[in-house]
This record gives C-alpha cells, structure tokens and sequence, in this order.
C-alpha cells in the first residue's frame, strides 16, 4: 500500500493556506499608523443641527384647492424659512388620498425640502384631513434622510399650524 504523502510536507498547499489566513486578518483588521493608538480609531461623527423651518403651506394641491379621488396623486409646493437664521427654501410634495372617510379622508405625502444651499430632507407624512378643509392643528411626520450637510439626519418631523396659513415644521 503506497501512503500518501502528508499535507504539511507539500509546501504549495501550506503557502495558499497561509496567505488565505493573512489576507483575512488583513482585511478585518484596519492598520495603525506609527504612534497611532487604537482608541483614537473611532471617532464620534459630528451630525449638523436641522433649523426649525417655518413653511408657508403643505399638502395643498397645485392645481386647485380640492384633494383629487383616492389614489390619484397630486403635488404640492410651498417655500419655507429657518425661525431664526437664514436658511430658506422650497417644499416640494407628492401627495396621495389613501382612504376616503365619511369625515376626514387620510393622505400620503412625501416632502422633499431642498434648501437654496444645495442640501435636502426628505419627510413622509400620513395624515387625516378633514373634509370640510380644516386645516391640521398638528402632525407628526418621519425623517428619512439628508443630503450634504444633513446627510445621517433621521427622526421625527413635527408640524404645527401656524396663524400664518402655514406650519412650524420642529425635527
């Protein structure tokens, strides 16, 4: 019976397995440089303050002021400003009527809020609107994201009327 030789005695086999080992270490492992300490790795991401925003009006449609059947989707536009400061921009809607009630009918919206600077939040909203066209005295909505400077934003949007015809929009 002839034996087989044994697989630490072939020297290719034990090389690819010792590269295969080093190049996963390598890879899961992020390397130091000289001096460099391991704490000093991570590092907390310094996130930028959403202004409160005061916008003029939301959901209402462009093409007039009556919200069109259910499933029919309508857009909507409204400028806004910061409360303090200067950021200003424009609120850009998509809306939907997702249900038709005997009093108050429920909306889907997804606001794009894009800021003379470039940046933008984006909030989707679901609302009951009532059919006699009172306006809400408040909603909340959700934050699902930012581009540059509010790009890791996320969390709640926080709508209140205002005696403007508009919204406090808080985050």
């Amino acid at each position: 019976m002839r034996r087989r030789p044994s697989f630490f005695k072939q020297p290719f086999p034990v090389a690819v397995a010792a590269l295969l080992v080093g190049a996963t270490a390598a890879m899961g492992v992020p390397a130091l440089a000289d001096g460099q300490d391991r704490a000093d790795t991570h590092r907390s991401v310094r996130v930028a303050v959403i202004p409160d925003l005061v916008i003029d009006g939301v959901a209402a449609p462009l093409a007039g002021g009556v919200i069109p059947d259910v499933g029919v989707p309508y857009a909507t536009k409204a400028g806004f400003k910061a409360a303090r400061g200067s950021d200003t921009g424009t609120a850009y809607g998509l809306c939907t009527k997702m249900v038709a009630g005997a009093e108050a009918d429920d909306i889907y919206c997804t606001l794009q809020l894009k800021f003379v600077e470039g940046s933008e939040l984006a909030i989707t909203v679901i609302a009951s609107v009532a059919h006699e066209g009172v306006k809400l005295k408040q909603f909340t909505g959700s934050l699902v994201g930012g581009t540059l400077r509010f790009s890791d934003a996320a969390g709640n949007a926080n709508f209140s009327a205002n005696e403007d015809a508009g919204y406090d929009l808080m985050f």
